[in-house]
């Protein structure tokens, strides 16, 4: 994962699709805390909250001079999913409601209605990294293994997939709107 943090930091732009969670970069802190304290094997309280820290500096790559431009595709479950209950929930609605606000960064729900997609067997990210050379690479997490690809093909497969998952998804308006009927409903 140090890796992955470190190219993160240095990435200008950063496509990202996350079927099961809310992404990283527009977590509040309960929610991470949540989502972490699902961790298995169990972790200790202190490792816990070394991670909790990293996940929240994270979040800094939207106050650089130079902002990360980000496009994430959240899949709808993974913002109905109860992580944390839902005062965590609601409070994280509103958190991306305001994330949404920010230029750099496009939000946009992949509904259950979409169906089958280009990426229902996995989350992904991808960087894009000035350079020089400037190139792109891919991020797949899994259970078992987090891995990094820098093959020009794969990424450039990933990036037609990604592609495909912006034209099926909700536009960022209408997933704005989404999202706020998920607030005002005070449950995921």
């Amino acid at each position: 994962m140090d890796g992955y943090v470190s190219l993160e930091g240095q990435a200008s732009a950063i496509d990202q699709f996350h079927a099961q969670v809310v992404p990283a970069l527009l977590q509040t802190e309960d929610y991470a805390r949540a989502d972490l304290a699902g961790t298995v094997p169990p972790q200790p309280a202190p490792v816990l909250a070394a991670w909790l820290q990293t996940r929240m500096k994270r979040q800094e790559v939207f106050q650089r001079d130079r902002p990360l431009a980000a496009q994430f595709v959240v899949d709808e479950g993974a913002l109905r999913r109860q992580i944390g209950g839902p005062d965590v929930m609601a409070a994280q609605y509103v958190h991306i409601l305001e994330q949404m606000e920010n230029p750099f960064i496009v939000v946009q729900v992949l509904p259950f209605a979409a169906g089958a997609h280009p990426a229902q067997h996995g989350a992904c990210t991808i960087l894009h990294l000035d350079g020089p050379p400037a190139e792109s690479v891919l991020y797949v997490e899994t259970m078992a293994e987090s891995r990094i690809h820098a093959d020009p093909a794969t990424v450039a497969t990933a990036t037609r997939r990604f592609a495909a998952l912006l034209g099926i998804a909700l536009s960022p308006a209408a997933s704005r709107d989404f999202i706020q009927a998920l607030a005002a409903e005070g449950r995921p």
